[in-house]
């Protein structure tokens, strides 16, 4: 039975994969993981074991299909000043290190929100009115980290040494 389009959601709030991932019954289909920095306060190499653990050796079938961190408070998510070293702020070490590991692991991902209106987390904001309308973006080094991830380019400000 061809299962390539299914996709099976992990465990709890679909925040880890590995026992989904286990169950032979489920081979072939697409496994879903969540993962949010407001779900602890951690460095950039404790995001890093955190998506790991949740994923197992799961990340061929796996897709990070719900993340995101804040995306209109300005910050820095590619290392050009303090506040964008990889572990000066939970939200920059949590967005390094998810699209660090997904360009490693060659996993799929999708950012929430791309688009939601009043929501700190959305990538771009809707302007304009009637039928004339157009999005900006709310942070730009957040699409870099975001491409940089789905395997386009290169962050603006690489770190060496982080995620291989």
């Amino acid at each position: 039975m061809r299962r390539v389009r299914v996709f099976v959601a992990g465990s709890g709030y679909d925040d880890d994969v590995t026992g989904v991932c286990a169950d032979r019954r489920l081979n072939g289909t697409y496994l879903a993981l969540h993962d949010y920095a407001y779900w602890g306060t951690k460095t950039y190499a404790g995001w890093v074991d955190d998506i790991k653990g949740r994923i197992g050796t799961c990340a061929g079938r796996t897709v990070l299909q719900e993340f995101g961190v804040p995306m209109t408070t300005g910050l820095n998510y590619n290392g050009s000043s303090t506040e964008g070293t990889a572990d000066s702020n939970n939200s920059v070490a949590f967005l390094r290190a998810m699209t660090d590991t997904l360009r490693a692991q060659n996993m799929g991902s999708v950012y929430w929100p791309g688009l939601r209106q009043d929501d700190s987390y959305s990538l771009t904001q809707l302007q304009g009115s009637g039928t004339r309308l157009s999005l900006s973006v709310n942070n730009y080094s957040g699409l870099d980290r975001l491409r940089w991830g789905w395997g386009h380019g290169r962050p603006l400000h690489a770190v060496a040494g982080q995620v291989g």
